[in-house]
């Protein structure tokens, strides 16, 4: 949100005019300009962050409010809402079953059901999330701060073990990793597959 609207708002028409399947996704934190950056800016997608993201992890920590959700039920719905995209995870935040968030992946279902069904912008399970990442040690010049990396290379050891050298498949996962897919796919596939 640091560069102009109006830049934006050329350059995205710029690239689309070009290649019309690109999707635009920005970091705005800053409720009062979503609009603009949507509708003007030429955005698809903007990460909801101030709104649900910090809501429901302040309700998965236990000091949260249920009515923060009432909250930014109200304030995004209508025009821009399905523009939002949903997320418990990314390259900025803590990794929900670190000792610095949840300390359990779990706790976090009922909050990535809620942002699948609220309403029907895109919902982003991030690299490993699935698998209950879980960062417990200084990872390079990132440090020990509950997040993965993004500065380094960098194993993620529960991806690793998904990968099983090229295979995808699950015979590496442990059975609460294992539980934990099963619940995300279910999720995902509910919240794509039926209408409330």
């Amino acid at each position: 949100e640091m560069v102009p609207v109006a830049f934006w708002a050329w350059v995205t028409k710029e690239v689309k005019s070009k290649h019309p399947n690109v999707i635009f996704i920005a970091e705005i934190y800053n409720p009062s300009l979503y609009k603009d950056y949507i509708f003007t800016g030429g955005f698809n997608y903007l990460y909801d962050k101030v709104g649900l993201y910090d809501a429901l992890r302040r309700l998965i920590e236990g000091h949260g409010n249920v009515e923060d959700i009432t909250r930014v039920w109200q304030n995004e719905s209508g025009d821009y809402a399905n523009h939002m995209l949903r997320f418990l995870e990314n390259h900025d935040e803590q990794r929900i079953a670190s000792k610095e968030f949840a300390g359990d992946p779990f706790k976090a279902l009922p909050a990535m059901a809620l942002s699948a069904f609220l309403h029907n912008g895109p919902l982003m399970p991030y690299f490993g999330q699935e698998h209950g990442v879980n960062p417990t040690r200084a990872e390079g010049f990132q440090g020990d701060d509950g997040r993965t990396t993004i500065f380094d290379y960098w194993g993620v050891e529960e991806v690793a073990a998904w990968n099983n050298d090229g295979k995808w498949n699950l015979s590496k996962l442990k059975s609460e990793q294992k539980e934990l897919r099963k619940a995300y796919q279910e999720i995902v596939k509910t919240a794509s597959t039926h209408e409330a």
